[in-house]
């Protein structure tokens, strides 16, 4: 089964991605890998979290400090307390809440293209964010932005983003104009061949300059498993630290 995506779409996901968070965070647990790739899709559309590997309990404390150094990691998806110091917390997940809520905005495309994950880092560090996708409205970016407060006591909780965006659900078409998505403005490292469409699933590259594929947002579609799905040898996604 096939679905073209809507505003509401966008936002549902988010939000169900945002409540199965809370719980995390409820129970003393960090996810340390929360991303789009990571998120199951359900036959009726329901969004699964997945991919507990780097997952920790907390057990009462409120933070986790990784002590070895090393190994692969979601450098692009991660806060900067995690990069720097290996530290984790509810909050380090929230600010990768925010890189997921921009690729589901953007339909699946790659967070800070071009960019190798030294460049990122330091960029990061003295205040670069993604910007503002022009479909996207400003109340929908400030959700974003905040998860990317540099202080990790800073930024909303889990609960307050579940609470934002069940508000923004009544009006969603106001907080994403559709429209107005140019798709040759993104990067993306897979697709789905149903008649030329573009940002879903299969496995296959893309390259957002490689076809004159249509770019109607109405055309957009995701099926049930993963909400994204990346080649296993796709490079950026993580990388040596």
């Amino acid at each position: 089964m096939l679905k073209c995506l809507n505003p509401n779409d966008i936002l549902t996901f988010a939000y169900q991605i945002a409540n199965g968070m809370d719980y995390l965070a409820s129970n003393d647990c960090v996810h340390r890998d929360l991303a789009a790739r990571n998120i199951l899709l359900g036959e009726e559309m329901v969004c699964k979290l997945s991919d507990f590997g780097l997952a920790r309990d907390l057990a009462g404390e409120t933070q986790y400090e990784m002590k070895s150094e090393g190994g692969r990691v979601p450098i692009r998806w991660m806060a900067p307390e995690s990069v720097f110091y290996n530290v984790y917390t509810s909050q380090s997940d929230v600010w990768s809440f925010g890189i997921l809520l921009w690729e589901l905005v953007t339909l699946g495309s790659h967070p800070y293209p071009g960019m190798s994950a030294r460049r990122l880092t330091a960029k990061i560090q003295n205040g670069y964010r993604l910007s503002k996708p022009p479909h996207c409205s400003n109340e929908m970016y400030s959700i974003m932005y905040e998860c990317w407060h540099a202080d990790p006591k800073q930024r909303p909780s889990f609960h307050e983003l579940y609470e934002n965006i069940t508000k923004m659900l009544a009006d969603a078409q106001n907080y994403l104009e559709m429209s107005d998505f140019d798709v040759s403005e993104y990067e993306y490292f897979t697709r789905t061949e149903v008649t030329g469409f573009t940002g879903a699933t299969s496995g296959e590259t893309c390259n957002s300059s490689d076809s004159n594929e249509s770019t109607d947002p109405a055309r957009y579609v995701v099926e049930p498993g993963n909400l994204l799905k990346p080649r296993e040898a796709e490079c950026s996604v993580v990388c040596e630290l």
